[in-house]
Parts: structure tokens; sequence; C-alpha cells
């Protein structure tokens, strides 16, 4: 495991684990109509995103589910875009938003039973950040 690249709380966490995946937002639910009735689904990008998210995350934390009052931190790593010179890291301040990315984030360590319910989430840090020069898209992720 390696330390998260923001600020960490003074206590010891719980749960520390990279997730090699490229972050994405939390697609909008959709509606669809048939014969006067209103059908709401998930997005097919976002279901199979939450569905790969859910398989690294049992893979890296094992069994393990926290129901207790939690803090985590989320650093959403993304692809580095042409326009940028080769370099340090760079905040990422286009969609997907933050709030998206918390969203799919949250969801999937619920899905994942690493989180009993994102509820009990009552501090939260995130990040988002193109890529450097050197490192892959993905996520860092602590729970404390």
């Amino acid at each position: 495991m390696r330390k998260l690249t923001i600020k960490q709380p003074h206590t010891r966490a719980k749960v520390i684990f990279d997730a090699a995946i490229i972050p994405i937002g939390k697609g909008r639910p959709r509606a669809s109509g048939k014969g006067g009735h209103v059908r709401m689904y998930t997005p097919d990008k976002t279901r199979a995103w939450e569905k790969e998210f859910v398989e690294i995350a049992q893979e890296a934390v094992g069994e393990i589910t926290l129901d207790e009052p939690l803090q985590v931190a989320i650093v959403a790593v993304f692809p580095r875009v042409k326009r940028l010179k080769a370099g340090a890291r760079v905040p990422h301040t286009v969609k997907p938003d933050v709030d998206n990315v918390t969203k799919i984030v949250l969801d999937g360590l619920q899905a994942a039973g690493i989180i009993a319910d994102d509820k009990l989430v009552y501090s939260l840090k995130v990040e988002c950040w193109y890529a450097n020069s050197n490192e892959k898209p993905h996520l860092e992720i602590g729970i404390w």
C-alpha cells in the first residue's frame, strides 16, 4: 500500500488502497417510457464502471465492512491530456465534477461491502488531478 497524497487524519487508517481504474463521474439516472409506465435505470457506463471498481476494491481490501462513523479521502487521477506538457500533476477542473466522482466512489465502496452505508461518512476530502507524466490514471482511497 502507498501513502495517500492528501493529508491524512491523525488516527490510523482502517483502509487505504489504490484502484487501477480510470475515474469517471456518476451518471445521472435515466428514464424510459413504455405503455404509459416510466422506468428509471442507471446508464450502462456507470453500471460497468461500478462493477469493475467493486471487483478491484474487494480484491484490494478483502472481507471487511466498516459500520461506524467514517472519514474518507479520495484522490482521483485522470489521464493526462495532450495539451499539458510533461511534468507534475495538474488540477483537474473540468467534467466530471468532483461531486459526481465522489458519488460513484462511495456507491462503489458500499456495493463492495467495504462501508455499510455511505451515510456513515461524516468527513470527506476529495482531490481531482491530471496524472503526472509518469503515472497512469487511478484512484487513491483512504478510510479512517
